[in-house]
């Protein structure tokens, strides 16, 4: 190819094996097309990895094998997009800066070019692709090295790195002539490959922003969870006896609501509460006084848990207060009700109290889902609930059912 009218041919005439093709002006404005048409082409992908490859397809489609963009990061250079390499050297392969290609073409920021890579035997590393590629394509000699630089949105200094690809010489003789004696391509191709690697900068930016809102995202996930976290820890400690561990009355004045409304659908919850007869004489004991009392509640409520445990019918108990407790029982038999709180008075009257004391019964007050139906406000059945109670409690050890 020959320009500016050389062999007798028009001046400013771009010539390809003695014709006259085209006038050098609309040459050049034809390759600068190419870098437009392929700038509009990336944008127009929807994610930068599909960016990177359609970049890395047009250099493939130039001539330039094997192509693969490396971005710096501190000493090292990381291999973060390739075309035609296996898995092992596709992703993540890292080199020091101080690796004879990716240093120069970075710190020059030139476009450089070797037509005679494999000569140097420092790059011959099994970890470095120009391993793989000798071994596979030993044709592909020819390298070239373009260098960018981003500038990210989310971050002061901007970002280095370098495109490699190999090419072969022999097929492409004319395609890189203008190198200088430092190996810089200094032609119309460094120029076409220069923009190429201004396109890959913005892309590589893209990435960094990416980056840097994953990581802000990833911290802003881990403070939503920690928050979340710490709601749910004040919310189970507002809601939880700290002596038992077991639900309090706060949860049990918002858990009625959801009691009745599932009663008024046809669910059979009774509601129990029960109060110790004799606890004052354990809690004022001698022999152990209040930490004795705590000890006797603690040994309630394990009760409890353990036959709500092996009892499917036993929806959910409480600590209501005191050695006030309550209880929630799904049956429609009245009779199996009475008879699990009968079982239950006895179990209580079976847990260890000091030897001065008398062993302690429950005074137990129930409502069963025909009664609570009557009932729209949880506030008002909560009501009648400690009146059955109290009236139980007035005779001790005894089971009384709600009365209109």
């Amino acid at each position: 190819m020959m320009v500016d009218g050389k062999e007798g041919h028009e001046p400013g005439m771009v010539v390809v094996k003695g014709v006259e093709v085209v006038r050098k002006g609309i040459f050049e404005r034809r390759e600068e097309d190419i870098v437009r048409t392929l700038r509009r082409a990336v944008h127009a992908q929807k994610t930068v990895d599909a960016s990177l490859d359609l970049v890395l397809q047009a250099l493939q489609t130039r001539g330039y094998e094997f192509p693969r963009v490396y971005r710096k990061k501190g000493e090292v250079c990381i291999l973060i997009q390739s075309l035609g390499l296996p898995e092992e050297y596709r992703h993540g392969t890292s080199f020091s800066m101080n690796h004879p290609i990716l240093e120069r073409v970075i710190n020059d920021e030139a476009v450089y070019a070797n037509s005679d890579v494999f000569s140097s035997s420092t790059v011959l590393e099994p970890i470095d692709p120009l391993y793989y590629i000798r071994e596979q394509q030993p044709t592909l000699t020819g390298l070239i090295g373009i260098p960018y630089i981003g500038h990210p949105v989310h971050r002061e200094r901007e970002v280095k790195g370098t495109i490699i690809a190999n090419y072969d010489p022999k097929r492409l003789p004319t395609l890189i002539k203008g190198v200088n004696a430092n190996g810089e391509v200094e032609d119309r191709e460094g120029m076409i490959l220069s923009d190429i690697g201004e396109i890959i900068g913005e892309k590589v930016a893209n990435i960094v922003d990416l980056e840097f809102l994953a990581r802000q995202n990833e911290q802003l996930r881990k403070t939503t969870e920690a928050l979340e976290l710490a709601n749910r820890h004040l919310t189970d400690q507002a809601y939880t006896d700290e002596l038992t561990g077991m639900p309090n009355k706060r949860r049990f004045g918002l858990d009625l609501t959801e009691y009745m409304a599932a009663i008024a659908k046809g669910f059979y919850y009774n509601l129990l509460m029960y109060d110790c007869d004799g606890f004052k004489g354990v809690n004022d004991s001698p022999n152990g006084g209040h930490p004795r009392g705590d000890r006797f509640l603690r040994d309630k409520a394990e009760l409890l848990l353990k036959m709500q445990k092996n009892d499917s019918r036993i929806i959910k108990t409480y600590r209501l207060g005191g050695d006030e407790f309550g209880v929630v029982y799904n049956s429609a038999s009245v009779d199996e009700v009475t008879f699990f709180a009968e079982i239950l008075n006895r179990c209580i009257s079976q847990i260890p109290v000091p030897e001065d004391c008398k062993p302690v019964t429950a005074s137990i007050g129930i409502m069963t889902p025909e009664m609570i139906r009557g009932f729209n406000n949880a506030a008002e059945l909560l009501n009648k609930i400690d009146q059955t109670l109290y009236r139980a409690k007035s005779r001790k050890d005894c089971v009384m059912f709600y009365e209109r």
